[in-house]
């Protein structure tokens, strides 16, 4: 990705439901995706991801979620029943594990991402380019 113009790949006005458990990464996430022209909904558990989610489901494009959180594979699974062209990008930051989910099939974004990497990834999904940004793990 060096050397990759970032404004190719930033916010065109999307809303992103952003599931982060750390406190200060849900504030740097929320920063710099509203900075680059994205919507965000920031929240710190699966328990009020559900609750915002089902509130206004129409209003997010994608959400953003670290494969670890627990529960979220049930909560991806409904919101795909219901919405199957919703757009997932799932991040982690176990390198073994996540070199088992790529054997499968699955591309994890890697903590710690660069912001290039995150807006790469973001976009991919919301255009549905390449599929394994998206739902893939739950098919």
């Amino acid at each position: 990705m060096e050397g990759t113009e970032i404004s190719r790949y930033t916010g065109q006005g999307e809303t992103i439901l952003a599931i982060e458990s750390d406190e200060l990464m849900r504030e740097l996430i929320s920063e710099v995706l509203t900075m680059y022209g994205y919507k965000v909904h920031v929240v710190g558990n699966i328990r009020d991801a559900i609750h915002s989610y089902s509130a206004q489901p129409e209003q997010f494009q994608l959400i953003l979620a670290d494969l670890w959180l627990s529960g979220l594979s049930d909560m991806l699974a409904e919101v795909l029943r219901t919405h199957p062209n919703m757009s997932v990008v799932l991040t982690s930051d176990h390198p073994l594990q996540n070199r088992y989910y790529r054997h499968l099939g699955l591309s994890i974004l890697e903590k710690p991402f660069d912001i290039t990497e995150l807006f790469f990834a973001l976009r991919m999904a919301l255009e549905n380019e390449n599929s394994f940004w998206s739902k893939r793990y739950l098919n």
